[in-house]
């Protein structure tokens, strides 16, 4: 789960505005809880491995990275649901709690100074997924996911909040206030068995979209009403 965490976060770090920003994070706070309306963005969902042994760390990660594009490629269109559902019960859980919250599509080609955004909204809440298969202690392997959220003002194109949430399977107690909750997580005795089990394994993921959904909705609306600070928590 550091694994996902670190990846996460260091994406959040590399976020830099599209443009000359007038305002800072900080007046870009106080707007959005004037404004209270947020475009949802759910990118399409990414997947890592961490199963491999290898004789280095060049090597490792490339049988990784190979191995996460077959069992990508084996679970086909059913994880392309995960977005779909983790986004409806974001907005549901995000209107509870008194947000103006609409979807808004992601344009994956989008050119690299425009808006990947396909809507013109006052902020957007885009929402990265990355879905993992990693490999226990004990040599079993489980699947697990993060969600990094990422407020940005819509006009200044800069990041106001950045939020986390993700289950450590390994010590579920440490996540606390960022947790997704107790995720059934099936344990598969190897990587080729969960392959046998791909569709099995993209029902589980997608069986925990909403759950992530209502968790990033209660989680951001609980810090970015008691906090004017920008960065991850």
């Amino acid at each position: 789960m550091n694994r996902i965490r670190r990846r996460l976060l260091g994406a959040a770090a590399m976020l830099t505005p599209l443009g000359s920003a007038a305002t800072t994070p900080t007046e870009e706070h106080a707007r959005f809880l004037k404004v209270r309306r947020v475009g949802l963005v759910a990118r399409p969902c990414a997947l890592f491995a961490a199963v491999a042994d290898g004789a280095n760390m060049w090597a490792t990660g490339g049988a990784n990275a190979a191995l996460a594009r077959d069992l990508l490629k084996a679970m086909g269109t059913r994880i392309d649901e995960f977005p779909v559902a983790m986004r409806r019960q974001l907005g549901i859980t995000l209107r509870e709690k008194g947000f103006d919250a609409v979807d808004v599509p992601f344009l994956a080609n989008a050119s690299f100074f425009s808006s990947p955004y396909g809507a013109d909204e006052p902020f957007y809440l885009d929402c990265r997924t990355d879905l993992q298969i990693a490999k226990l202690p004990g040599g079993e392997v489980m699947p697990n996911a993060a969600i990094l959220a990422n407020l940005i003002a819509g006009k200044a194109h800069l990041q106001v909040h950045t939020l986390y949430v993700g289950y450590d399977f390994f010590n579920p107690a440490v996540d606390g206030d960022r947790g997704a909750g107790d995720l059934p997580a099936e344990r598969f005795a190897s990587f080729d068995a969960a392959m046998s089990s791909a569709e099995a394994v993209a029902n589980m993921f997608v069986s925990w979209a909403p759950r992530y959904g209502k968790r990033v909705g209660e989680a951001f609306a609980k810090q970015i009403e008691n906090t004017s600070s920008t960065g991850p928590v």
